[in-house]
């Protein structure tokens, strides 16, 4: 207890058990009462002389209750008042009243309990600036305690100026008044204070909170680590969804903005639509992917398989030359890279279980040619296969209708999954690709998340959250800032290649090669070689069948060999390797065996993904 509490108190007991009411037998006046030493608000009091008093404080009003016996808080007297007491009926009354004038408290000045003398002879003791005499002879001096110290008063909050402040307890029966005062007490019967009420309980509010205050002094819940800010009643972490203008798709922090309807299944560009959107961009003719037509060609002229009018020009027949041409083989036929000086022939396509490949043939419709092992050292048709089949692309098949993606971290088992629509997950395990006219792209630039998104035209914006591009061209970066993409088509024969904002693809029989073996050269597109044909930087590269080998150690540039499988015999100015396997040379020697070119140059685990190694490259999962 404070030392101005304890004086209070201390005032209040003395005034109650021993303080003349009537100003004593010698007093004079006869007072109403203990003037402005009214007790702490529930200190005794006595009902049958006393009705209400002032506080020490002079401007603050008890009342004295007639059940307890107890003094109980009324609340201060209102701006430019004080509190004063007179004897009405016998009984003590305080009321607000202006100030007396000529300076000193209300609680002196208003004094009448005690005259200027004593009976018995006692002293006459001061209690304020001018005096306010009390009988008991030997009753200690006490001082007047000032409206600080009444802060730390049961039932009070600290005051606030009260020469402007005007209390305010309109339709409240307890709480706060505004002013440092209350506007009641709860009776026993409803002792909770909400919003100015007096209720029985109180009665948790949660409904649509995930945390904070339930209006009662508990909780709605504690935030989970992963998103640890309460921010109104709603956890929240440090990722902040997006779903502003979205019905639909990702929200930026592996969550939805929502589900389509069935009514509108399709989550395009974040709007649910219905089941097909057709897809004509960078076409002119062919399908759009939901049962019509881009368009129809001209006479004179053919739609391509990439949606393309060409001008119509005679078929290849089987057994033609059909290296560097545009013409299409005839029906039946496809144009295969072949090891003699031809390059590449229309050959008959092979049925399932038939050996297929260079030089041999490709596939009908409905299967792949795909290497019977790892070794590569033969190729077979395999028919495509159906949703959740398992698949490889090493003598098992594809899928007919989605794509071969592994169930979980390899070595882990691989299966057909459906290609998704507009808006579906993908880019994981257990995930298809996308479906036609559409590509699996990142949710934003540092998404950890894909979503297939809608393909554009050349020229077109593309890039993460925003979509990829049509068939016949790819989605570069402008600028090595990659803030911006766009849909570039193949680069023309001697262009610029694979720098930014052009394309890495070349038109058909060319090939992006650099100019030099210095890091960073440019590159140009360069004609692809043949088996036996010369290559080397800024000459052109070889065909997929084969690899370029220098025929002298040192040598810039070489001759186009056909490539072994795995173990083949190698070396300079003698063979190659197939794509995937590299030459390792013996001790000392310039010869070797054709092995696996990632754990020849160590890329296994380097920290990039290297796509031609022949095992899984980790780097990439």
């Amino acid at each position: 207890m404070s030392r101005s509490l304890l004086i209070l108190s201390l005032f209040a007991s003395l005034c109650v058990s021993g303080c003349a009411i009537g100003g004593g037998g010698g007093g004079g006046g006869g007072g109403g009462g203990p003037i402005g030493t009214a007790g702490v608000d529930g200190s005794p009091c006595n009902p049958t002389t006393q009705v209400s008093a002032c506080s020490a404080a002079t401007t603050i009003q008890v009342a004295c209750d007639p059940a307890s016996g107890k003094w109980a808080m009324l609340g201060p007297c209102p701006a430019g008042k004080v509190c004063k007491e007179s004897a009405q009926s016998g009984k003590t009354v305080a009321t607000c009243a202006d100030p007396v004038s000529g300076g000193g408290t209300a609680a002196a000045d208003a004094a009448t309990g005690g005259g200027n003398g004593s009976s018995g002879g006692g002293e006459t003791t001061t209690g304020g600036s001018d005096g306010g005499g009390t009988t008991g002879g030997d009753a200690p001096a006490v001082d007047v305690v000032t409206v600080e110290d009444q802060t730390t008063l049961k039932d009070e909050v600290t005051p606030k100026d009260e020469s402007t402040c005007t209390p305010n307890c309109a339709d409240k029966e307890c709480g706060d008044n505004g002013c440092g005062g209350v506007c009641g007490k709860c009776p026993g019967a409803a002792p909770n204070c909400v919003q100015g009420t007096c209720q029985a309980t109180c009665k948790p509010n949660c409904a649509g909170k995930a945390c904070g205050d339930n209006g009662c002094g508990g909780s709605c819940g504690t935030c989970p680590a992963t998103a640890p800010v309460c921010d109104q009643f709603q956890c929240k972490g440090d990722c902040e969804p997006n779903c502003a203008g979205k019905n639909c798709g990702p929200d930026g922090c592996g969550g939805s903005c929502g589900t389509c309807p069935a009514t509108a299944p399709v989550c395009d560009q974040f709007q649910c639509k219905g089941d097909c959107e057709p897809n004509c961009a960078g076409k002119n003719c062919g399908p759009d992917g939901c049962g019509g037509a881009c368009g129809t060609c001209s006479g004179g002229t053919t739609c391509s398989a990439q949606g393309m009018c060409v001008a119509t020009g005679a078929t290849i027949p089987a057994g033609g030359v059909c290296w560097g041409k545009s013409n299409p083989c005839t029906a039946g036929t496809q144009c295969v890279v072949t090891t003699d000086s031809g390059g590449a022939k229309c050959l008959p396509d092979q049925n399932n279980g038939q050996a297929c490949g260079a030089g041999i043939g490709y596939c009908k419709p409905g299967s792949e040619c795909l290497w019977t092992s790892k070794a590569k050292s033969s190729g077979k048709c395999y028919p495509n296969l159906a949703a959740g089949s398992p698949c490889s692309s090493y003598g098992v098949g594809l899928c007919s209708d989605g794509a071969c993606a592994w169930t979980a971290k390899p070595p882990a088992a691989q299966k057909c999954f459906v290609n998704g629509g507009l808006g579906a997950a993908c880019g994981d395990y257990a995930m298809g690709n996308c479906k036609d006219g559409l590509s699996c792209i990142q949710d934003a630039k540092d998404a950890t998340t894909s979503s297939c998104m809608k393909d554009a035209a050349a020229g077109a914006a593309c890039g993460p959250g925003i979509g990829g591009c049509g068939e016949g061209t790819e989605c570069i970066w402008t600028s090595s800032a990659k803030t911006s993409a766009k849909c570039v088509p193949p680069a023309a024969p001697g262009a610029s290649c694979a720098q930014w904002g052009t394309a890495t693809a070349c038109v058909p029989w060319y090939s992006c090669a650099p100019d030099s073996n210095a890091q960073g050269a440019p590159r140009h597109c360069k004609p692809i070689k043949k088996i036996g044909e010369t290559c080397g930087y800024g000459i052109g590269f070889c065909s997929f069948i084969g690899q370029c080998v220098p025929e002298t150690s040192g040598a810039s540039s070489g001759k186009c060999m056909l490539g072994g499988p795995k173990s083949a015999f190698c070396g300079i100015g003698i063979a190659g390797c197939i794509s995937g396997y590299g030459c390792k040379f013996d001790a000392g020697k310039s010869t070797g065996s054709c092995q696996d070119v990632c754990e020849i140059n160590g890329y296994y685990g380097d920290g990039e993904c290297d796509s031609v190694c022949v095992e899984p490259d980790p780097d990439c999962f």
